[in-house]
């Protein structure tokens, strides 16, 4: 049996870490099924036109030096090439937490996608987190390169499962979405799109002109990474939300901001609380989207239907042929 017959854990906690760097999403994840341990041990060529080394029962893990666990669906095939997703975890979180929380372990079957949850390295304070450069010092004396880490994921996913080069996406939540947005900030053409819930950049980055789609989901009441932007504890100026993505809007080439109809992602308050800000009409088919989450704190408790919304919303994305 493939990945997917992994077991879900019933429910999964939310710890808030809020000191002033990020607060995470814990809890138990699951690990992956049959399949071995990957981690390039063994040489696919899954990415060719026509392979002759793509193995039916891929592995549950790639790279050796720090496994990631990947999960695929329970019918996967090499005649089918499949959307990669890559979920950064919290600070304090685990990736297999967080795809629970994001929505992403529950859908793989539904959705025929590959996941892959990696996991941070432990910062001065024992938490798993990610470098993700300015916005979140929290490792000495020498920070691991974590964008050079999950652009080698995404390589060697590529040449191990049969995937659709078009849509390889991003999922990242607080810390993890800082490192998503870095990667996109550095390299647009990287991934095809980007879920940011909570994330930030520091105002004062340059990014690299190029197009790629970003949504970002931020509760306005967000006591780790304020909405608004500003100073944080560190001395790091972040962006605001609304700027963030303005930015991105600029650089792919988009059209101007839109408000689309209000949403309904999280209990309380009742009703259609969230409001869409969007800038279509961008280059290579992209947008970049703003979901305000009105009286939303740093870990919302969204809602199942919510977790649709970003789903329908990332696979409308793929960089043209």
């Amino acid at each position: 049996m493939h990945s997917s017959s992994l077991a879900l854990v019933c429910s999964v906690a939310l710890l808030g870490c809020g000191s002033g760097n990020d607060a995470a999403t814990g809890g138990a994840g699951g690990s992956g099924g049959d399949g071995g341990s990957g981690g390039g041990l063994m040489r696919f060529d899954c990415d060719a036109p026509d392979p002759v080394n793509c193995p039916e029962m891929p592995p549950s893990a790639i790279d050796a030096e720090r496994p990631a666990q990947v999960v695929v669906p329970s019918d996967y095939t090499t005649s089918t090439r499949y959307p990669l997703i890559v979920v950064l975890h919290g600070r304090g979180a685990t990736g297999a937490a967080n795809a629970i929380y994001l929505g992403a372990s529950q859908r793989v079957e539904e959705r025929q996608f590959v996941l892959v949850a990696p996991d941070g390295t432990q910062d001065t304070e024992g938490r798993l987190a990610w470098n993700a450069g300015a916005i979140d010092s929290v490792f000495e004396p020498e920070a691991p390169d974590d964008i050079g880490y999950v652009r080698s994921l995404i390589a060697e996913a590529r040449k191990t499962y049969r995937l659709d080069g078009h849509r390889i996406y991003l999922l990242g939540t607080s810390n993890g979405g800082h490192l998503a947005l870095d990667i996109i900030c550095e390299d647009p053409a990287s991934v095809t799109a980007v879920l940011s819930q909570a994330g930030a950049l520091p105002a004062d980055v340059p990014c690299a002109d190029g197009t790629v789609s970003l949504l970002s989901v931020h509760g306005t009441e967000d006591e780790v990474v304020a909405f608004g932007g500003g100073v944080r504890e560190s001395g790091i100026t972040i962006l605001s939300a609304v700027n963030l993505v303005a930015g991105f809007a600029e650089r792919s080439g988009c059209g101007p901001l839109e408000m689309l109809a209000n949403l309904d992602l999280v209990p309380m308050p009742p009703g259609a609380e969230t409001r869409v800000r969007s800038y279509s009409d961008c280059d290579a088919q992209a947008e970049s989207a703003l979901w305000v989450v009105q009286q939303a704190p740093h870990v919302p408790d969204f809602t199942d239907e919510a977790r649709d919304l970003w789903f329908d919303w990332m696979f409308a994305r793929a960089r043209p042929e």
